[in-house]
């Protein structure tokens, strides 16, 4: 039950990250560079229900194929996680994954479908931002929500996300940021 939560989350994280698929177009449609820094760091309080921890985010390397995004995870009683990602640098695809030094396989799921897109404002223990709020429709017909600001947090621009997932929602907080 343990692995299996602890993949879930890697392969949550990983999708976040190729959600990110349909949101990297220029106005005229052609893709637009994700522009990341190598150093790049965001930190989060992370709440999946059945355990509660950290999840700090780091740019570790980029390369002619896109960036490395080094995920690490404290889960509280469910124990540690190192999740490792590249992610093309134009389209936002997940290339690759390994999780705890094993590689797995990418997820293939189709994005989700974006339902709606606003200008909000969001509270979360890093302070108050304005955001683009984004809900979205999975598959399965399950809600997501992100709220997230790319010109100001780096990496993925998150600011706040709930997922679902087979053991409920599973909520990101921003608790703080570098951006080099």
């Amino acid at each position: 039950m343990v692995q299996k939560f602890l993949v879930l989350i890697a392969l949550l994280f990983g999708f976040q990250a190729s959600a990110l698929e349909g949101l990297l177009l220029n106005a005229d449609n052609s893709p637009e560079e994700l522009g990341w820094t190598v150093g790049d760091n965001t930190n989060y309080n992370l709440d999946a229900g059945i355990a509660k921890g950290t999840l700090s985010i780091l740019v570790r390397e980029e390369t002619s194929e896109g960036f490395w995004l080094n995920q690490d995870a404290d889960l509280g009683g469910f124990g540690k996680q190192k999740v490792e990602v590249l992610i093309e640098k134009t389209t936002g695809k997940v290339l690759e994954l390994i999780v705890n030094g094993e590689k797995k396989d990418v997820p293939n799921d189709p994005p989700p479908e974006v339902v709606e897109v606003k200008d909000a404002s969001v509270t979360v223990p890093a302070g108050t931002f304005d955001a683009t709020y984004v809900k979205t429709k999975d598959k399965d017909g399950k809600f997501g929500e992100a709220w997230a600001n790319r010109d100001l947090v780096p990496v993925s621009g998150m600011i706040k996300s709930i997922q679902p997932s087979q053991f409920g929602n599973v909520t990101l907080e921003l608790t703080n940021f570098k951006k080099k």
